[in-house]
C-alpha cells in the first residue's frame, strides 16, 4: 500500500508540477521520462539519472531485507485492542475491517485523482490547442461547451478507476477461501448467504463512496481553480448515475465467485476491454454493436443529456439478479481446501 501511495503522490506532483511549474515534476519519477523529449532533443539524462535511482533503490532494498528479522518489518506493528467492538463482531464489520487499508487508500487515491483532473479545467482550451488526440475525444462542433464534455469523460474515467476497489472487496472472499481462511468462520452457525451477503454489501458501500470521493475531489478543484465552479449537485449527480453500471460488475463477480472460481480473471480483462472501449471507440470508429458490450457505455452523460431511467434500472435489475444467483452458486458449491 505504501508503494500505491508513492505511485500516487508522483502521479499528482507531475501533474500539478506540469501546469504551474515544470520544476515541480522533477521531483516525480514520472515527470523524469516525460523530459527525455522523445522524436524531438532526446535528451538521455533523465533515463541515466532513472536508471542511477532504480540502481540505488534496489541495493538499498537488497540491504534492508538482509538485515531484517524473517517476518517482521522495519515499522513497529501497534497493539490492537483487547476485546472486539459490536460492529466488529458482525459480519459487515468484519469485511469492512478486512478492507480498511484497501478502502482508504482508494479513496484518497480517487479525490486525488479527481482533484488533479480538476485542476487543469483553465487550461483545458490550451491542451486542446496542442494534444491532436483529445480533439477527438471532444467535439467542439456537439453542441456542449468543451467543459462539459471534458468533465463527462473525466467521470467516466474516474468511474472506471472506482470499479476497481469495488471488486477488490468482493474477490477478497475467493482469496480468503483459497488460502483456508473461511473455515473459521463456516465451522460456526455462519451461512454463506449471510458472508456473500456482507462482502456484496460492503462492495455496494465502497462503490458509493467511491464516486462520492472522485466527485468531491473534482469539484474542490474547480471551485479553488473556477470563478464560476459547476454546481455540485450537478456534479455528484453525474457521478452517482455511473453506480448501476459498478453494481452490474459487482453482481457478475458474485455471479463468478459462486459458479465459476477460477475464471475471475476475466472480469478484469472485462474491465480492461471497458477501458480500452472509452478511450479508443471514437479514434478507431469502432462499430455501435462492438461499444455496446460495455456497460459504461449504457450509462448516460447526465452534463450533456437528460437521465435514461430505463438503462439504469435495467442495470440495476442485472446486477441484483447475477447477485442472487451467484449467491445460490456459492451456498451450493464445494469449497477450496
Amino acid at each position: 500500500m505504501f508503494s500505491f501511495a508513492f505511485l500516487i503522490v508522483a502521479y499528482i506532483i507531475r501533474a500539478a508540477g506540469d501546469v504551474s511549474n515544470e520544476t515541480v515534476s522533477m521531483i516525480s519519477p514520472l515527470g523524469w521520462a516525460v523530459r527525455t523529449e522523445v522524436f524531438y532533443s532526446n535528451d538521455w539524462r533523465p533515463v541515466i539519472f532513472a536508471l542511477v535511482f532504480a540502481a540505488a533503490a534496489g541495493v538499498l532494498a537488497f540491504y534492508l531485507n538482509n538485515i531484517r528479522d524473517m517476518g517482521t518489518g522495519f515499522l513497529p506493528e501497534r497493539k490492537g485492542r483487547s476485546r472486539a467492538s459490536r460492529f466488529l463482531q458482525t459480519l459487515p464489520g468484519f469485511v469492512v475491517r478486512l478492507e480498511r487499508t484497501q478502502i482508504v487508500s482508494w479513496g484518497i487515491g480517487v479525490f486525488l485523482l479527481g482533484a488533479s483532473y480538476g485542476s487543469i479545467v483553465n487550461d483545458l482550451e490550451t491542451y486542446l490547442q496542442e494534444l491532436d488526440y483529445l480533439q477527438d475525444f471532444l467535439n467542439a462542433d456537439s453542441g456542449n461547451s468543451l467543459l462539459e464534455q471534458f468533465l463527462g469523460l473525466v467521470l467516466a474515467i474516474l468511474s472506471l478507476i472506482g470499479s476497481v476497489p469495488t471488486l477488490i472487496v468482493l474477490f477478497k472472499l475467493k482469496s480468503e477461501e483459497q488460502k483456508n481462511r473461511m473455515e473459521h468462520f463456516y465451522s460456526r452457525p455462519v451461512s454463506r448467504y449471510r458472508m456473500m451477503a456482507a462482502f456484496f454489501g460492503t462492495a455496494v458501500g465502497v462503490s458509493v463512496l467511491m464516486q462520492a470521493m472522485a466527485a468531491l475531489g473534482l469539484w474542490s478543484a474547480l471551485y479553488v481553480t473556477m470563478e464560476e465552479p459547476l454546481d455540485a449537485v450537478d456534479l455528484f449527480r453525474s457521478a452517482f448515475v455511473y453506480l448501476p453500471a459498478l453494481w452490474a460488475l459487482a453482481g457478475a463477480a458474485v455471479l463468478i465467485i459462486g459458479f465459476f472460481p477460477k475464471a475471475a480473471n476475466l472480469l478484469w480483462l472485462y474491465l480492461v476491454y471497458c477501458f480500452f472501449v472509452l478511450y479508443l471507440k471514437d479514434l478507431l470508429d469502432l462499430p455501435e454493436w462492438l461499444t455496446r458490450l460495455s456497460v459504461f457505455e449504457h450509462i448516460p452523460d447526465t452534463l450533456k443529456e437528460n437521465i435514461d431511467w430505463l438503462s439504469l434500472t435495467v442495470l440495476t435489475a442485472i446486477a441484483a439478479v447475477a447477485a442472487a444467483a451467484g449467491m445460490i452458486g456459492y451456498r451450493r458449491r464445494d469449497l477450496a481446501g
